[in-house]
């Protein structure tokens, strides 16, 4: 996923895939790679999990809630 530009995403990354109905369809995790540029924010809603993580941590709105890069929680998020 990249954010760029402006982009404000809300939401989270857990492996669980849903379709447009909001069924579950898959929990198999797969590789997630995320790129937010110094203009862009992340809202977490829940915790997150993803493969690699590129950009300011301080960019990431956590809500009380970790992101997990590769198994390890990000430092510096707001």
């Amino acid at each position: 996923m990249n954010l760029s530009s402006n982009s404000n995403f809300e939401g989270t990354i857990d492996g669980n895939i849903s379709n447009a109905s909001g069924i579950r369809v898959s929990t198999e995790v797969g590789n997630v790679s995320v790129t937010l540029d110094d203009t862009s924010t992340w809202t977490l809603t829940a915790d997150s999990y993803v493969t690699s993580f590129h950009g300011n941590a301080q960019n990431i709105i956590s809500n009380g809630h970790t992101l997990y890069v590769s198994g390890t929680a990000l430092t510096g998020t707001k």
